[in-house]
């Protein structure tokens, strides 16, 4: 072959056989739409049930309405109290038994008590936050709180309490 010489190439494409006939496709999309509403309406009747047998399948059998609250920006010596949303999704009674707080500035109220199988309750947490005008600081807190349970597959309920305390917090009108 001499440099500059060009090759013709003949390409034949074979014609392509459709998947699925046109008299079956339509059958099988009006199939595939009226199982997946059916499914939609299920999951929608019975968000309860999923979560109930998510929990059995993980082990997490309570579930909380969020594990990390804020409590936002507060003055010094202004109550803090922020609540957890607690749900037994299982099949037996769980004892809610104690917790641990990484910091002494921190008071769960209630416990210990037990939570019945499908029942809801929401559990307190408490920030003391004495007035600190003559410290003259500003303090971030991002402290841990472990609950502790009787539940075996689920013995520790991980929470996180977040928010800042700060000396002169933005007022609503100064930001008009």
């Amino acid at each position: 072959m001499e440099a500059g010489q060009t090759i013709e190439v003949e390409v034949v494409e074979r014609p392509r056989r459709p998947f699925l006939s046109n008299k079956a496709k339509g059958p099988i999309a009006l199939a595939g739409g009226t199982l997946l509403l059916a499914a939609l309406v299920w999951a929608a009747f019975s968000a309860d049930r999923i979560q109930s047998a998510y929990a059995t399948l993980t082990g997490e059998v309570i579930s909380v309405d969020a594990n990390t609250k804020s409590f936002g920006i507060v003055a010094p010596g202004d109550p803090i109290t922020l609540t957890f949303h607690l749900t037994n999704r299982g099949a037996d009674s769980v004892r809610l038994v104690g917790c641990m707080a990484y910091c002494n500035c921190i008071n769960p109220a209630d416990l210990p008590f037990t939570l019945p199988p499908g029942e809801s309750r929401d559990f307190a947490i408490e920030v003391r936050n004495p007035d600190r005008e003559l410290e003259n600081r500003d303090q971030t807190i991002d402290q841990q709180v472990v609950l502790y349970t009787t539940n075996p597959a689920q013995a520790e309920i991980p929470l996180t309490l977040k928010g800042q305390i700060r000396l002169f917090p933005a007022s609503p009108d100064a930001s008009h």
